[in-house]
């Protein structure tokens, strides 16, 4: 299907977000019954995979984004974060595989099937984002994924109205 949309759209689309927060994912949190929010890390780099692959063959300048990782852990692994979900994506069966085949060599490939690591940092202040950013281009850089860039596909923070008309805070 994702060789079919690259193909029918061609360079009208640029950028492709593949899934939303597969770390913390509100939607298979309610499917699940409340038994896992995180798409499993090794099932999530076949797909991201197999739809870099069939894109980048469509159209090799389409930019391939993880899906926007949220900050935090998953409901169901207090004990893990978004850096250890990355760090499993890194090195998942399926990431060795893609480089195994020699696709960072083609024109326009990156050498991990992604161009861009998707972000939602949420109730981050200005300070820690920042520190954020670098923390993750740090972990990037450490598996040797040097080309691939951070977009911060969703952000958002809190805002309480005025208590009062006369009150701007």
């Amino acid at each position: 299907r994702a060789a079919s949309v690259a193909a029918h759209y061609g360079s009208a689309i640029s950028a492709y977000e593949i899934i939303n927060e597969p770390n913390i994912s509100w939607d298979l949190w309610q499917d699940s019954k409340w038994g896992e929010a995180e798409i499993k890390s090794e099932r999530y780099a076949c797909l991201i995979s197999t739809a870099y692959e069939s894109i980048k063959t469509e159209d090799p300048q389409a930019q391939i984004l993880t899906g926007g990782m949220v900050i935090g852990s998953p409901p169901e692994g207090q004990n893990r974060n978004q850096f250890d979900y990355l760090y499993e994506l890194y090195t998942s069966s399926w990431v060795t595989r893609y480089q195994a085949a020699g696709n960072a060599s083609k024109p326009g490939w990156n050498v991990v099937p992604w161009d861009g690591v998707a972000l939602h940092p949420y109730y981050t202040d200005v300070t820690n984002l920042f520190s954020l950013l670098n923390e993750f281009a740090q972990k990037m850089r450490d598996r040797g994924d040097f080309k691939s860039k951070l977009w911060l596909t969703e952000i958002g923070a809190p805002a309480d109205p005025p208590s009062s008309p006369a009150d701007p805070q």
